[in-house]
């Protein structure tokens, strides 16, 4: 069973959640009587609970003592979610045979993770959260904490059929670095639909303002069966074991901003594209949202987000030996924790302590901030961590009895600026799992241990500003390192790799957007392979170029009649595919191309041949595409298969393909349907999602012709 996200409003002036049994819910809980409050919990949300504007605000005298009291409040909707919907959902669905995967808290005022544990499957997704690594670090806690499956509803966004297929892997690359192992692509899964509301090119079941429709209106559908092998054996690979996860970070939130991923405007407030935001904004322009110092990052660590309140199940435990105990050993096995946030409950407090009493590292860190609300432009400041509980419950002298005590520890420490962190750490013992030798700004991993294996997952995730990088990162232990190819599923010695005491280290360059997937297998001794060297063998001009044109085609009316008195009718929009030939010439995107033009949509064939006078025993073959435009696509040398390639870095391996004397060359590569869709007339009428959610003129979505197609340079590289 799939639960959505919460998408709840509430009626009426006051902008509460209540019910009948509400206030005496709350006094058996948090010991006190809600009513006086009332006034100060009052609220208008016009969008998730994120958008929280309160009707009244108390003199500042009086606000700590207000924010402990709406704490309490939503602590206890959250407790009622908990214990009165997902609790017994979940045991229903079980003793009928089914499990439940659930995008758990967001949007209403519920706090992020403590859902965790309740369900079979945690799930996000990128519509409300984008392509950012910290968003999707928020529910990885929970994930790996109580293992479960970390998945998404991925691929929606606000430009319907407008973006190239790149845009799309790189929003699973970035869920990838941050432990989510299930794809789910968003979406109407079919073109088929009501009769007079279906058109070309198929029915829009969620809406024309949200895309995308991952099925066979796209004219990349011929290339989905080598992707999703692609993706799949991604997942495969990083499913295996434990994931190992350095640092865990305390964060406790009940109105997280699920909005992030929807809305766009600069600071003059103009719409930015969906686009250029996932592309070149927050987290690629050095911005993370929740943990805003990057020092980790850009040292290789990994990190994620939990309550601390989960720490105190029975399902938690400490593990290892006291020079180096690890939280849940047999989950994420963080090697220290974090605390930064100025709320910290005093339960959780005390745990902390005895845990540091058994060598586990924390640090706490003050003067830290966080996002509240991208939308409104707000932030949350920290100035101490764990200054007080967040609730009113009569606790901080206490508190701060337990941390004056926990900060006696050797394993623990403080500092007043986030940007020590990693040296805090470092001095406390802690090393990271997949440590890059030097600090690096543009690459993301994501660890998993198997027994002696190590799988090891690589993103160089600035796809649009970046500059091709060369990253080194030191893994645990000494063993053969191997590099798995996700397109073709072979695994080959790799021979950048070197031992550094007890450590092996592996080079790795990467172009912008390229992911890599790598094992070190420990129970083998190191390889002795020396880093490979590539030279060209030769470069492609001449290609002989045709461009398959989709357009709307006839449809076809279906209809059942089951003998209940009427008939069901829909309608199945088909496509009208032309050939257009474009000759024999250079690669040029092709609106430049006047065979083609910029009214065309569809998938481009180009056709070679390649003369190679020897194929060199020992050598690998690489066939460098250069670029498709962002297209996805397929290859194929002579008589081999098809062969699938990453659109950021589209360079197949012909090896096992290539002859001496003459290959014919087939690339295949598809576009978006913008160019087609937008000389029709289609986005004219299109209402940007971002005016219709918001007060104001309702404006309509805003595209132009893309780039499509192979440009290339294509080159046939030899590798040895």
């Amino acid at each position: 069973m799939y639960m959505d996200s919460l998408e709840l409003s509430t009626y009426g002036a006051g902008g509460m959640f209540w019910g009948a049994h509400f206030a005496g819910e709350f006094r058996e809980r948090r010991g006190y009587d809600i009513t006086p409050w009332l006034p100060f919990l009052t609220r208008s949300a016009p969008l998730m609970a994120s958008s929280t504007v309160y009707h009244h605000e108390p003199l500042e005298a009086q606000r700590a003592t207000v924010e402990k009291v709406r704490f309490d409040y939503v602590r206890t909707l959250t407790d009622l979610y908990i214990e009165n919907m997902m609790r017994p959902f979940a045991e229903f669905l079980h003793e009928n045979g089914m499990t439940l995967r659930s995008e758990i808290s967001y949007g209403l005022p519920f706090e992020l993770t403590r859902p965790g544990p309740e369900v079979d499957g945690i799930e996000t997704e990128s519509l409300e959260f984008a392509s950012q690594i910290d968003a999707y670090r928020l529910l990885a806690g929970p994930a790996h904490l109580f293992g479960k499956q970390y998945s998404s509803e991925t691929g929606a966004t606000t430009r319907n059929h407008m973006l190239d297929h790149r845009f799309y892997d790189q929003i699973i690359a970035t869920q990838l670095a941050a432990g989510i192992t299930k794809t789910v692509l968003h979406g109407w899964a079919s073109p088929a639909g009501g009769e007079g509301v279906t058109e070309w090119p198929g029915h829009e079941g969620m809406w024309n303002m949200f895309s995308e429709r991952f099925d066979t209106r796209q004219p990349a559908a011929e290339f989905y069966p080598l992707w999703n092998d692609a993706i799949g054996r991604c997942q495969y690979l990083l499913r295996q074991g434990h994931p190992r996860i350095d640092v865990g970070i305390l964060h406790t939130d009940h109105f997280t901003d699920n909005a992030s991923g929807m809305f766009f405007v600069d600071a003059d407030g103009n719409r930015v594209p969906d686009e250029d935001a996932y592309g070149r904004d927050w987290m690629r322009n050095r911005q993370n949202h929740w943990w805003q110092d990057l020092g980790m990052q850009d040292a290789g660590w990994t990190y994620e987000f939990f309550d601390g309140s989960l720490l105190l199940r029975d399902e938690v435990t400490l593990g290892g030996d006291r020079a180096a105990p690890v939280v849940q050993p047999d989950g994420p096995g963080y090697q220290a924790l974090l605390v930064f946030q100025s709320g910290l409950d005093a339960d959780v407090a005390k745990l902390l302590v005895e845990w540091a009493s058994r060598g586990t590292k924390i640090v706490l860190v003050n003067g830290t901030s966080e996002l509240k609300s991208l939308m409104l432009g707000t932030s949350t400041k920290h100035d101490l961590a764990a200054s007080q509980t967040p609730g009113l419950d009569g606790r901080d002298a206490e508190l701060a009895a337990t941390i004056e005590e926990l900060l006696k520890q050797p394993s623990v420490t403080t500092v007043d600026d986030a940007s020590l962190t990693v040296d805090a750490l470092r001095d406390l013992g802690v090393t990271g799992r997949a440590e890059f030798v030097e600090p690096n700004e543009n690459v993301l991993s994501h660890l998993r241990e198997d027994g002696d294996l190590l799988h090891l997952y690589l993103y160089s995730f600035l796809y649009e500003t970046g500059e091709p990088t060369t990253v080194e990162v030191s893994l645990p232990g000494v063993g053969a390192a191997h590099r798995i190819d996700a397109w073709s599923g072979s695994v080959a010695p790799y021979g950048a790799a070197r031992v550094s005491g007890d450590r092996t280290i592996l080079t790795v360059s990467l172009a912008p957007g390229e992911t890599a997937l790598f094992t070190l297998d420990r129970s083998q001794g190191a390889g002795s392979g020396a880093p490979a060297s590539d030279s060209v063998v030769t470069q492609l001009d001449d290609w002989s170029i045709a461009v398959e044109s989709w357009d709307a085609g006839e449809m076809e009316l279906i209809t059942e009649d089951r003998g209940l008195g009427y008939e069901a009718r829909e309608v199945r929009p088909h496509t009208s595919v032309t050939r257009l030939a474009a000759g024999t010439g250079s690669l040029r995107v092709w609106k430049d191309i006047p065979e083609v033009g910029p009214e065309v949509s569809g998938v481009g064939e180009y056709t070679t041949v390649l003369d190679v006078a020897s194929v060199a025993d020992g050598a690998r073959y690489l066939l460098d595409l250069g670029s498709t435009s962002g297209g996805l696509g397929s290859v194929r040398v002579g008589e081999g298969p098809l062969r699938g390639f990453d659109t950021s870095h589209p360079v197949v391996e012909v090896t096992d393909d290539l002859v001496a004397g003459s290959n014919t060359v087939v690339v295949r590569v598809a576009s978006s349907l913008n160019n087609r869709l937008l000389a029709r007339g289609y986005y004219d009428d299109l209402p940007d999602v971002f005016s219709h959610h918001l007060a104001g003129p309702e404006l309509m979505q805003q595209t132009f012709v893309r780039d499509y197609g192979l440009v290339g340079p294509v080159r046939l590289i030899e590798r040895r």
